[in-house]
């Protein structure tokens, strides 16, 4: 008797798991369409004026592989307002679990010849900010960072001539990475355990309208791979792999929750693009990808500044000043991201010029961001607790840079 009523509760108990699931399954096609509905309009949530957005990638709201001034929006927020992103990952899901290096390359490939790809990244926008115009500055404050549950680290064949040290890794590999979010880890092999310090490898705006291969601006590297913008179907397309002027594919692992980036403005409404989600990542990315994954959710505020100057994107996080330096000549991104600091410096804290650089000395440490994506970058870094008083970058005024490209 005792056997057939625990039977019984057994099976009651799977019917009652069966419609929970199917219950929670409706609620959340119900509830991804109801955002989905609300990926161009507004989440009302307080009486200050700003709203929040919630935009997810879907093939309507994504590009892949480029910026573009030609490229409309898909949406449009004010200054002030709250965007929540998703994003795909690179290249569709090359990096899916179980998939080996040869089905993902060959994916990748065929990919690339059928969009006529001169980039890899799946961008979500771009976004509109109303407000924004040449010569202004955008800051994009970081909110929020919510991975996936995986992700990838791809080591390409060497053939291939990707990464630092591609002719000695002639196989390549893919790395599956499953994420413990609870944690915050993930398991890199039985005996590597990797904290978990999700970040946008991409954050950009629209690049000048007239940049071109032969810009000086641009760095030697656009003149050796030319191909990295074109015209397609009556889109100008820079391609999304070089970071330059506009931000993009920066791959700075500091820009994570409670940082603030600020990119100069080149275009109205700036139209501001993401992706390339990263679970974490190595200063230098040798291996040419992070850990690469979809981003569950990345939430972002855009405040217009009008009355700041800058030549290219700095950042702040909550105990750093940050400069950025990018050239295909890791000494010449050197110089950059240095020289910038000093006249951040000198702007934020009243020093001198001679007393910023000496300062740096003693105080900045120099990184090498990334050393894959054509344009070498470099950051430097500036502790803010060294200071008892200083001005917040977006409470500068002015032009802060001085060294023109």
């Amino acid at each position: 008797m005792k056997v057939q009523r625990k039977g019984t509760r057994q099976r009651w108990w799977n019917r009652s798991k069966q419609i929970g699931f199917a219950c929670l399954s409706a609620l959340l096609i119900v509830g991804t369409w109801g955002i989905k509905s609300l990926a161009q309009g507004p989440v009302p949530t307080n009486g200050s004026g700003e709203s929040s957005y919630v935009l997810l990638a879907t093939p309507e709201t994504t590009h892949l592989g480029f910026f573009s001034v030609d490229l409309p929006p898909v949406l449009r927020v004010k200054s002030g307002d709250t965007v929540t992103f998703s994003t795909f990952p690179n290249v569709g899901e090359e990096a899916r679990p179980g998939r080996s290096i040869e089905e993902l390359v060959a994916s990748a490939d065929a990919l690339a010849n059928e969009r006529k790809l001169i980039g890899p990244h799946s961008l979500t926008g771009p976004v509109y900010v109303e407000g924004a115009e040449p010569g202004d500055v955008l800051e994009i404050k970081v909110k929020e960072v919510v991975p996936s549950i995986y992700a990838g680290q791809i080591v390409f064949p060497g053939d291939r001539s990707l990464g630092l040290l591609p002719e000695e890794f002639p196989q390549g590999t893919i790395s599956h990475l499953y994420v413990d979010l609870a944690n915050e880890t993930t398991s890199f092999a039985e005996n590597v355990t990797l904290p978990v310090k999700p970040f946008m490898g991409i954050m950009g705006i629209a690049p000048p309208p007239d940049f071109s291969a032969s810009n000086p601006e641009a760095g030697d590297a656009w003149e050796i791979r030319p191909e990295r913008i074109d015209t397609l179907d009556g889109l100008r397309r820079v391609s999304s792999v070089p970071p330059d002027l506009w931000g993009g594919n920066m791959d700075n692992k500091e820009l994570t929750a409670g940082t603030s980036l600020f990119v100069p403005v080149f275009n109205s409404g700036a139209l501001f693009s993401t992706g390339d989600g990263h679970v974490n990542q190595g200063n230098g990315e040798v291996g040419l990808t992070a850990s690469e994954t979809a981003m569950r959710s990345v939430t972002v505020q855009f405040v217009v500044h009008k009355d700041l100057d800058l030549i290219r994107p700095i950042a702040e996080t909550p105990t750093h000043f940050m400069t950025m330096g990018f050239d295909p000549d890791v000494d010449k991104a050197m110089k950059i991201a240095t020289r910038d600091m000093v006249d951040l410096l000198v702007k934020s804290t009243g020093l001198t010029r001679l007393q910023s650089y000496s300062l740096s000395s003693l105080a900045m440490d120099l990184n090498i961001t990334q050393v894959v994506d054509i344009n070498r970058g470099v950051h430097a870094l500036v502790p803010k607790s060294i200071f008892t008083n200083y001005t917040p970058i977006a409470q500068l005024q002015g032009m802060v840079q001085t060294e023109q490209p």
